[in-house]
């Protein structure tokens, strides 16, 4: 498992505004140890039974995607207008991890949260299932 990997990957994502302007329910370290979490435990669960499909990502694919689920959700309360700026932002630092076409790929889950939708085009349905028991299991602990 690459905990310093995952770590590093988390750190440096959290975006300047999440991390200097604390919102009414959350806080930067909050979100960042609930994102951690749940892609911590997605990442875990893709290793484990994703290993009977094809279409499930890779094992460090699946702890970003688990990683980012809310955050765009989160920094929309910052208004409309940071959106664009948000997006290229996290498509720029995850350019130091994949290339362009990939970067671009995971910049969209910012904006789709499939733990709470349940779908997304590029993968099956029952492969978002393991995110929202990962988003579920770390919001009850």
């Amino acid at each position: 498992m690459g905990y310093a990997r995952d770590l590093k990957i988390a750190y440096s994502l959290l975006p300047p505004p999440i991390s200097s302007t604390p919102a009414k329910y959350w806080t930067s370290i909050s979100l960042l140890l609930h994102s951690y979490a749940v892609g911590r435990a997605f990442e875990i669960f893709v290793e484990v039974y994703g290993k009977r499909y094809e279409d499930v990502p890779e094992s460090q694919d699946a702890f970003l995607i688990g990683f980012i689920h809310d955050m765009g959700q989160k920094l929309k309360v910052r208004g409309r207008s940071s959106v664009e700026k948000l997006r290229s932002w996290f498509e720029e630092r995850l350019q130091n991890y994949y290339s362009n076409g990939e970067a671009a790929t995971f910049t969209d889950f910012l904006f789709t949260n499939p733990a709470e939708t349940g779908k997304d085009p590029l993968y099956p349905a029952r492969f978002w299932t393991l995110l929202q028991l990962a988003d579920e299991i770390q919001g009850t602990s």
